[in-house]
């Protein structure tokens, strides 16, 4: 401006002004900085928000709830992961989780199931990959927590057959240990604390029908649809093939 203004009002984009003749003259402004200048002044971050620029606020807001908000709405995984880490809550992380995968940031993921103790799905997050080395790994700690169930899926995702044989009788579960280890070759392995084989409880080495490769055939007649107790080989048996799909167990008492 050449000559002095002196200012009367702003209405939206437009500022009005006198000038020393008395004459009113309107001036068209963009009061997107000294609007935005203000918001800040009076702490309303929540307004640049709104608007649609979160990552704006990010710089701001001191708030680590708050923070990892903004950092999830932006996109922004790395400040959600500084954020968690403050908040240290397993919420939080199962969250951060969510959005890292979504992003396909595997560390972050694998990071987070760690924090939480998430041992089921981080075991799956090695074995989509084919990371054999970090199963092995986990096979490694799981057993100090007595995570039969964890380290029964582990031992199948590295195709262990020894280790589930191991497992099974650990649990406790002789029939399943007996069949387990004849199924796959390993009779030598199936035997109960006391030294017996388990077969033996079920009436001995001939009643079981060991075809040379180890598998014992099924008798479709003999697993019967219900009435067996809970614990009889027979519900055993249509249980095994109903969850898992055995198809090559005799039935022997």
């Amino acid at each position: 401006m050449d000559v002095p203004m002196y200012i009367l009002a702003i209405r939206g984009n437009t500022l009005y002004c006198l000038n020393r003749d008395a004459n009113i003259i309107e001036v068209d402004i963009d009061p997107t900085e000294y609007c935005f200048n203000l918001v800040l002044i009076n702490r309303r971050y929540e307004v640049i928000r709104m608007k649609g620029y979160p990552e704006v606020t990010l710089h701001f807001v001191k708030d680590q709830k708050t923070r990892f908000g903004l950092a999830l709405e932006c996109g922004n995984i790395d400040v959600a992961l500084e954020a968690a880490k403050e908040i240290d809550d397993k919420d939080v992380w199962e969250v951060l989780a969510q959005a890292a995968f979504l992003q396909g940031n595997h560390q972050i993921v694998e990071y987070s199931y760690q924090r939480t103790k998430n041992f089921d799905k981080l075991a799956f997050l090695y074995f989509i990959p084919g990371n054999v080395e970090k199963l092995q790994r986990m096979l490694k700690v799981v057993p100090m927590r007595k995570d039969y169930h964890g380290n029964f899926s582990l031992a199948l995702y590295l195709g262990d057959v020894e280790e589930r044989t191991r497992l099974l009788k650990d649990a406790g579960q002789t029939s399943l240990t007996y069949l387990t280890a004849a199924t796959h070759g390993l009779n030598d392995q199936a035997v109960e604390e006391d030294g017996e084989n388990v077969g033996d409880a079920w009436g001995g080495d001939d009643d079981l029908m060991l075809n040379e490769d180890g598998t014992v055939d099924v008798n479709d007649d003999e697993i019967l649809a219900g009435g067996e107790e809970p614990c009889s080989f027979d519900n055993a048996a249509r249980l095994l093939m109903v969850t898992i799909g055995v198809i090559q167990i005799a039935p022997f008492k």
